[in-house]
């Protein structure tokens, strides 16, 4: 091969192919030895890491340029800061890479755009912006000063809309009234009322009786009666917008429980009576400089400065009034049981149950005894330092008097940055004294212990025990997010002017009034009224129980134990708040026995009809009408005419009855539950819960009106019914003037309608021709309408027409217990159209 190859080179043309001849050679493997590297050659450019970043921000409305832009980049790049200039145009360089960029600025909805940036490119990218509003407007930010001193408030109005400015007007929309000064100005001057303005707003909110005592301010009471709002609606080009500021006003008072027993340092608001005209005076402990301010008004209040007794004389009445003022222990937390549960060392020796009551035994396994030690100890946990006013004992920077917050300062303890597991123990280890006084103790609610001379006074005394709800609201209210204090207050538990009105029955106190019922728990036998040494209480036997001065209603300390509340509350899932009665109720006074219904025990002991058993198998023995609080009855199916009884319902086999619908299904009010948690304490059941358990598509609200309507149509009927048994003469007393007896022609009644007046049964007569009434004392009036009980309704003066087992009777009463449950057959849907029908039909 190889010599055939050289023969045609040769062929070729001679030299000339020769070093293709050697290459040739060289690429079969001949290879000779390598040379020596050559020089490196010159450096290229280096390759580009970077891009940029470009575009210009405008305003959605005005296409104008936004300036101050503030532009991030996720992945942050370090030391880089990006501000579109003045014209709203942004530039900056960045590595290489995928960015997500985003454009802040106030009065502007935030945009994201996602930015790819290519070496050595400029990526342009216009942003446009769209304000929150046509025009912000900035009232400033919220201030305090004292009554009757100036404040200014200046308001800033941006026009992102691009419109002209042209006027604005300030006016107050909330708080006690102040003065404006040149109100169409941007910047006013604003004139706070005097003290006594606030203070008298303060007492419209707890001043709820007419009656001497020390004044229970909730947080919710102060910061309403504090609270001033102002407004101004700046007007321009494009229409008018508003802008909102606050004022507080700077006043003495704190929140307070209302006992008599109180810290040193703290103002105490005191209330006396309603009258023409005061004249206060105080005679405090001998080292006292305290004084009375306000001292000819009905609200004086003072400050004590050193512990001891401080007696209040309003000296045109001879009215006084103790209060005594101390510094608090050194707290009740000694330890820790095995189970995490605190020990009192100090306070079992004598709270032993013998020498004194033991309450610890409860308490210590309560939400109350542990809610500082979980929220430290729980990881996740929110406490903090202003936490502290409730859940330690004392916490007030604002005064000294031994509190918690001056206790942590000598120790030295920090509130931690996050919850831990075991931290209590290690605090009871390192820090004694400050978690001796942590979690809700006796002195939370029952005052000082120290210096007030009422602590281990061998009595029960009132200056330190209340089954106000002052007490609990103190803490278990809004604004702090525990709103169930202000939802009691809407609900009609709350009504004291009626436990007052009521304090000296024997029969209407044991469930009007807080100290009644409690008496009346303890009494055991709840058919009874309150009972005294020879039967029915006496005036002065209910004296002891309760009086106008001290009636409470149905508070919080009446349905729950506070040495035993429970140990968690708020989502009803984890609810374990306890009642006084749960399970099974007690024989009641409407002649039956509630079982099974859970926390909803409590709830039927009050609300039943309370006039003993009224059944086919119990005839009527008056004529007495079921006692409005009938929904016991309604919901067990009890005490119903002209059908089998009972007929529970199946709302009744509900885990806890009453409390799963008016209280963990319905909401709260919004306005008094700023978390939106907790249990409903204004106790109106939603009918937009009906759908939880039934279909959706059920209209609980359609159900009512149709069922409102039935009962209207049997009332209506009865009362035909009972038209037409009237002889064609009778006579009546009209029960709401008092008259004497009258006769009444027949062919002179318009119409009738039924009736109820002071329990009793009766008829609502209406006269085609005013009828002359006689009195007692010898006057007479003309009635168009009268109202008379059945028992007031006779043939001459004396023969009643109605007889108690008239067919009238038990109707009437069918009608009132339905229609006095108020729920309209919800409680007991079955139940409810049976007594109707079966009602109409005994009437034909």
């Amino acid at each position: 091969m190889r010599k055939r190859l050289a023969r045609r080179l040769v062929w070729g043309g001679g030299v000339v192919l020769i070093p293709v001849l050697l290459l040739v050679l060289f690429a079969g493997g001949c290879a000779g030895p390598q040379g020596q590297q050559g020089p490196a050659g010159t450096p290229g450019s280096p390759g580009a890491s970077t891009g940029i970043i470009s575009g210009k921000v405008t305003n959605s409305l005005t296409s104008g340029g936004i300036s101050g832009v503030a532009v991030t980049v996720d992945p942050a790049v370090k030391n880089l800061t990006i501000t579109t200039d003045s014209a709203g145009a942004y530039n900056a360089e960045l590595p290489i890479g995928v960015y997500s960029v985003t454009f802040k600025k106030t009065g502007y909805a935030d945009v994201t755009q996602s930015m790819s940036v290519t070496a050595a490119q400029t990526l342009t990218k216009d942003i446009t912006m769209k304000p929150s509003k046509p025009v912000a407007v900035d009232a400033g930010a919220a201030q305090s000063a004292a009554p009757d001193s100036t404040v200014k408030l200046t308001a800033k109005a941006t026009a992102y809309d691009g419109s002209t400015i042209s006027a604005y007007e300030w006016t107050q929309t909330a708080g006690v009234g102040a003065q404006i000064d040149n109100p169409q100005s941007d910047t006013i001057n604003v004139r706070l009322a005097k003290s006594n303005a606030f203070k008298f707003a303060l007492t419209e909110e707890v001043g709820k009786v007419d009656r001497v005592q020390v004044c229970g301010v909730s947080p919710f009471a102060l910061e309403e009666a504090n609270a001033m709002t102002f407004k101004v609606t700046v007007t321009t080009s494009s229409g008018k917008y508003t802008g909102i500021v606050a004022v507080t006003a700077d006043m003495p008072f704190v929140v307070s429980t209302g006992i008599q027993d109180v810290p040193k340092g703290d103002a105490v608001l005191v209330q006396g009576k309603d009258q023409a005209k005061y004249a206060w005076t105080i005679a405090g402990p001998t080292d006292s400089k305290a004084t009375l301010a306000d001292a000819d008004t009905r609200y004086p209040y003072f400050t004590p400065d050193v512990v001891g007794k401080y007696t209040l004389t309003e000296t045109t009445t001879k009215t006084t009034l103790d209060v005594f003022a101390g510094t608090w222990s050194s707290g009740a937390i000694s330890g820790q049981d095995a189970k995490g549960n605190p020990l009192s060392a100090g306070c079992t020796i004598c709270h032993d149950g013998k020498t004194a009551s033991n309450n610890f035994a409860d308490w210590s396994q309560s939400g109350h005894a542990h809610i500082f030690t979980k929220n430290l100890e729980n990881p996740t946990g929110h406490w903090s330092a202003s936490c502290a006013s409730c859940h330690t004992i004392g916490y007030d920077t604002a005064a000294t008097n031994n509190g918690f917050d001056e206790t942590m300062a000598k120790e030295g303890w920090k509130v931690p940055s996050h919850g831990e597991p075991g931290y209590f123990a290690m605090m009871l280890s390192k820090f004694p004294a400050t978690a001796a006084q942590a979690n809700i103790q006796c002195e939370n609610c029952h005052g000082p212990n120290d210096g007030t001379g009422l602590h281990a006074n061998g009595t029960y005394d009132t200056a330190r025990i209340t089954l106000s709800a002052d007490l609990c609201i103190s803490c278990h209210g809004e604004p702090p997010r525990h709103g169930r204090g202000e939802q009691w207050q809407e609900s009609l538990h709350a009504d004291i002017q009626l436990a007052t009105d009521e304090s000296g029955s024997s029969s209407c106190a044991r469930c009007h009034t807080g100290q009644g019922f409690l008496a009346w728990l303890k009494q055991g036998d709840l058919t009874k009224s309150l009972q005294g040494a020879k039967g029915n209480a006496t005036a002065a036997e209910m004296a002891a129980i309760v009086t106008k001065d001290n009636a409470q209603p149905i508070t919080c300390a009446v349905c729950h134990d506070p040495h035993n509340p429970g140990s968690a509350s708020g989502d009803p899932g984890v609810n374990t708040a306890t009642v006084r009665i749960m399970g099974d109720t007690a024989l009641l006074p409407s002649g039956y026995q509630a079982k099974e219904v859970g926390l909803g025990a409590l709830c039927i002991t009050c609300h039943n009809t309370r006039n003993g058993a009224h059944n086919d198998t119990a005839a009527p023995t008056s004529f007495s009408a079921p006692h409005a609080a009938a929904q016991g009855d309604v919901l067990m199916g009890e005490n119903a005419y002209f059908v089998n009884t009972p007929m529970r319902s199946a709302h009744a086999d509900l885990e806890n009855t009453c409390v799963t619908c008016h209280m963990e299904k319905s909401p709260p009010p919004a306005e008094f539950s700023m978390n939106g948690a907790g249990t409903n304490h204004e106790f109106s059941a939603s009918i937009e819960i009906c759908g939880d358990c039934h279909s959706d598509a059920i209209n609980g609200e359609a159900f009512k009106v149709g069922n409102e309507a039935k009962i209207e149509a049997l009332g209506t009927t009865i009362a035909a019914y009972g038209l037409s048994k009237l002889p064609n003469s009778f006579s009546i007393i009209d029960t709401t003037s008092g008259s004497t007896a009258t006769v009444i022609s027949k062919s002179n009644v318009a119409s009738v309608t039924l009736g109820e007046a002071h329990g009793q049964q009766g008829l609502q007569f209406t006269f085609t021709t005013g009828v002359s009434f006689s009195y007692a004392d010898g006057s007479k009036q003309t009635l168009t309408t009268a109202l008379a009980r059945l028992g007031d309704i006779t043939t001459d003066g004396k023969t009643t027409v109605f007889a108690y087992s008239d067919t009238l009777v038990k109707a009437g009463w069918n009608f009132y217990l339905i229609e006095s449950d108020s729920s309209m057959g919800i409680h007991n849907p079955s139940f409810v159209q049976s007594v109707i029908d079966a009602t109409n039909a005994a009437l034909k």
